[in-house]
């Protein structure tokens, strides 16, 4: 399965742009991934975050994927994929 590289909260935006972006996040050196549902509303200026491996939901500001998610750390990481 091809994946591309998320390397800016901007281009997250574009890509989950009033549609769910499928990505992950690539832990312990890719041997394990989180996955999510991503859908950023750029009228509300939110993400709303639905997280595979507990079928939790958020709704973050861009703030928020640093405070309340650990989505802007993996793009900073360069750990932050779209499937």
């Amino acid at each position: 399965m091809a994946r591309t590289k998320i390397e800016s909260i901007d281009k997250l935006k574009e890509i989950a742009e009033n549609k769910v972006a499928d990505c992950f996040i690539s832990l312990a050196g890719g041997a394990m991934r989180s996955s999510k549902d991503i859908t950023y509303d750029p009228e509300t200026n939110l993400f709303q975050v639905f997280n595979l491996i507990d079928e939790s939901e958020q709704l973050l500001s861009e703030d928020g994927l640093s405070t309340r998610s650990n989505i802007a750390e993996a793009i900073e990481n360069g750990a932050f994929y779209k499937y």
